[in-house]
Order: C-alpha cells, then sequence, then structure tokens
C-alpha cells in the first residue's frame, strides 16, 4: 500500500507540476504576480496531496513569527521539489536561489526567471560564476520578498 500511495503522489505531483507549467506560458507576458499567484497555488495543490493522497498532515509552526514589514532569508536545504512548490504556499511572493542548470530547462526555466529566482553554479566558483552574489544583492535591494 506504501508503494501505490508513493507511485499516486508523484504521478499526482509531476502532472501537477506539468500542468501548472503550461498554464503559466501565458503569464510570460502578463505582470509577474499572475505567476506568482500560479506558483502559490501549486503550492495549495502539493499539500493537498500530501494530506489526501500520502495521509500526512503538513504543520506550519512559527508562521506568526515571520516578519511583515522587512525582507528576510530562509536557509533551506532543498531536500525535495515539494518544499520549493509549498514555500510558496505559505509565504509571499518568495524567491529562491537555485541551480543555475534549472534554468535550461524549457518552460519550467522561462517561469522560475519569471519568478526571480537567482540561479548559481555549485561545481566551482569562478569569477563568471560570482555574479550569482551581484545578483542577490540587486534582488535584496529592490524586492520585498524573502529570499530562501
Amino acid at each position: 500500500m506504501h508503494f501505490l500511495r508513493s507511485l499516486v503522489f508523484n504521478f499526482a505531483t509531476y502532472c501537477g507540476s506539468f500542468f501548472s507549467t503550461l498554464l503559466a506560458l501565458p503569464t510570460l507576458i502578463m505582470p509577474k504576480a499572475a505567476m506568482q499567484w500560479l506558483a502559490r497555488m501549486l503550492g495549495f495543490y502539493i499539500i493537498f496531496c500530501v494530506r489526501f493522497i500520502i495521509n500526512t498532515k503538513i504543520i506550519f509552526k512559527g508562521l506568526e513569527n515571520i516578519p511583515k514589514d522587512r525582507k528576510f532569508f530562509v536557509a533551506s536545504a532543498h531536500q525535495s521539489i515539494c518544499e520549493t512548490f509549498v514555500f510558496n504556499a505559505v509565504l509571499n511572493a518568495p524567491i529562491f536561489i537555485v541551480k543555475a542548470e534549472l534554468f535550461k530547462i524549457p518552460f519550467y526555466g522561462w517561469c522560475i526567471k519569471k519568478l526571480g529566482f537567482i540561479g548559481t553554479h555549485r561545481e566551482k566558483v569562478t569569477k563568471d560564476h560570482l555574479v550569482f552574489l551581484e545578483k542577490t544583492a540587486e534582488t535584496i535591494n529592490k524586492e520585498t520578498s524573502p529570499l530562501i
């Protein structure tokens, strides 16, 4: 039964991600808020799948401690793709630092670029790869969203 639930959950989350990416294509020419709304809905969809397919309740503790009037960082290990989506449901338009290779994925890469995600090269540090630090500083100065 555990294997079957896991299989159904993976199928549902990948299908949900695929269809939300397709739905996001028109938002590429719309304001960023449209894409952020869709990312938030995908987060709620993932929470729904976890609750009703895997039969696990996600509990968010300490949300009242999140500052509403200033920017902040969330240090996250990014253990799964689900946590990235779930953060969209509970935080106000977060900006993620992700592997730069994700921007090369057709459609998905376009969407995360529109959302303002920042790419980083983890394999080796070179002068060209340090542009990531400049991009992060620029994002911190202009965005009001949390940075993950």
